[in-house]
């Protein structure tokens, strides 16, 4: 259900936001987000590819394994090309991303919104080619995983069952 993913991406801003507090202002909830050097660093905040598997069908349920990556990309940038600063700051930047978004009980735990995170990955790039700045972006990207079940209608109306074989050539 996107309403679902969107409510989670608001759910990892917020926890962002609340928990990365010299970034306050400054997490947003879009992948392309026109940012000026006065707003680096910062966080964006985007779901993709989600995937639903299944289903499993117990009695007039439906249930769907889903999941989901949910991404943090982090944008920051320094003067006079110092890429070794960039780097640094990127990675304490990917460890609180993390720990903030692992640890949140509004996310997981028995109140959580989701079943489980089955893995992160980051990854860095730094790009001092520009000439006087070091522009660094990072994207934390989390498998979050949870289940949505559907009901079926007690009654599927439906016509005669018959079968059409259809001749397939030959490859």
């Amino acid at each position: 259900m996107t309403e679902f993913r969107l409510g989670v991406r608001d759910i990892v801003a917020r926890v962002l936001e609340q928990r990365l507090p010299e970034l306050q202002g400054r997490v947003y909830r879009a992948r392309e987000w026109p940012l000026h050097e006065h707003q680096v660093p910062a966080l964006l905040v985007y779901g993709y590819q989600e995937t639903k598997t299944g289903p499993e069908v117990h009695g007039g349920d439906v249930v769907y394994a889903v999941s989901c990556i949910m991404s943090v990309q982090a944008v920051t940038q320094r003067a006079a090309r110092h890429t070794e600063a960039v780097e640094r700051e990127l990675e304490q930047l990917c460890q609180a991303i993390c720990l903030a978004v692992i640890t949140a009980p509004e996310l997981l735990g028995k109140a959580g919104a989701i079943e489980r995170i089955d893995s992160v990955k980051t990854t860095l790039n730094i790009d001092a080619k520009s000439g006087e700045k070091a522009l660094g972006q990072a994207v934390v990207a989390f498998d979050l995983c949870w289940s949505e079940t559907y009901q079926l209608p007690d009654e599927i109306p439906c016509a005669e069952t018959t079968f059409h074989f259809r001749v397939i050539p030959p490859a």
